[in-house]
């Protein structure tokens, strides 16, 4: 296998550029992250696509698995997140899917100041809330998780 690793989320943004080059979709990558395990693209750092189509996932050091029984904390079960948003284009089979509509989509992003049209990637949870990434926080390192 030639060609060189590219580096698809970089400070825990997609890298558009290297998604487009690889001809990746964000969908994609959220499958080859579940893979490793890794269900949100919030919990990560950093991730490489390897030569071989495999994706090797740093995870951010506070998603790093912790064992319940080393500390004494209460943890809330974990949920699935959804892709809403992928570059512009509303996902409306996934908002039925999980019981919303594209006006409730809509009036989050609006009390928040965004568009659809200038978001690259929004997945929701219900425990976690939104996370986005806009066209120009592609080219800075800028991304936002919000409830």
């Amino acid at each position: 296998m030639k060609g060189e690793p590219a580096i698809i989320i970089s400070e825990g943004k997609l890298n558009a550029k290297a998604m487009k080059r690889n001809l990746l979709e964000a969908e994609q990558v959220r499958t080859l992250l579940r893979m490793q395990g890794v269900f949100s693209i919030a919990e990560v750092e950093y991730a490489v696509l390897e030569n071989n189509g495999s994706l090797s996932v740093l995870e951010k050091a506070g998603e790093q698995p912790v064992k319940r029984g080393d500390q004494d904390i209460d943890y809330h079960e974990s949920e699935m997140s959804y892709l809403l948003i992928e570059e512009a284009r509303i996902n409306e089979k996934t908002l039925e899917k999980v019981g919303k509509d594209v006006d409730w989509l809509k009036d989050h992003l609006e009390k928040e100041g965004y568009e659809p049209e200038d978001i690259y990637y929004l997945e929701w949870c219900e425990q976690d809330g939104f996370t986005l990434q806009t066209y120009s926080d592609s080219e800075s390192s800028e991304s936002t998780t919000y409830h």
